[in-house]
């Protein structure tokens, strides 16, 4: 019996990117950006199988980035999703990146208990997630602000920044406390199960009832 297989695929910004975990070993395929996902999603899908030497029939789990992100991504993998959760109904998870940006710090201890999670929504606004029950801010579910909201926050707040990106200018000369966090996709197989969600039939944006970005 063949060593179970697990994959996981990121089609929420710019670039696509698919890792697949076997026998401790990692297969992996990037796009170079400029939002080619659906050109680039399944001919890189048959080179990392043809890699790996095995059918997409044995992979134990597939692992997809439900959002926050590139709408033109989310909607090319989400498409597909569901397609593959037809025909392999236990195999699909989601996971949104919130979340596992949230674990990933948890992993290398820099994401503290107050503290922010931001993502470039671009057209001067942020994805955000602020992850604490402290005093001056409750929990907040992820939502898209504008940079006067996230300064007003930031300034009632005073948490910690976790960023995959470098921060703009406009929070650079506020002197914000920020960690920066590496984007690795490798990191999703070491998540519980628990962590994850079952396929669903609408991508994470549509729970943050706000306007997606191209």
């Amino acid at each position: 019996m063949s060593a179970p297989a697990k994959l996981a695929i990121d089609c929420s910004s710019g670039y696509t990117e698919l890792i697949l975990n076997r026998e401790e070993r990692f297969y992996k395929r990037r796009s170079e950006g400029n939002f080619n996902h659906n050109k680039f999603l399944f001919a890189a899908l048959l080179e990392l199988l043809a890699e790996a030497k095995i059918n997409f029939s044995e992979l134990s789990k597939l692992y997809l980035i439900n959002g926050p992100g590139s709408f033109t991504g989310l909607r090319v993998l989400m498409s597909a999703a569901k397609a593959w959760a037809k025909i392999f109904p236990n195999l699909v998870k989601t996971i949104d990146l919130f979340t596992l940006y949230w674990e990933i710090g948890n992993f290398l201890s820099t994401i503290i208990s107050e503290s922010i999670i931001l993502f470039d929504a671009l057209k001067n606004q942020k994805y955000y997630s602020a992850n604490f029950t402290a005093s001056g801010l409750l929990q907040k579910a992820p939502q898209l602000i504008s940079q006067d909201e996230l300064l007003y926050i930031l300034e009632k707040s005073e948490k910690i920044i976790n960023s995959d990106q470098d921060l703009p200018n406009y929070l650079l000369q506020k002197n914000y406390p920020m960690i920066k966090i590496k984007r690795d996709l490798s990191q999703i197989f070491k998540l519980e199960e628990k962590k994850f969600q079952k396929m669903i039939s609408t991508h994470y944006l549509s729970n943050l009832n706000v306007k997606t970005r191209n």
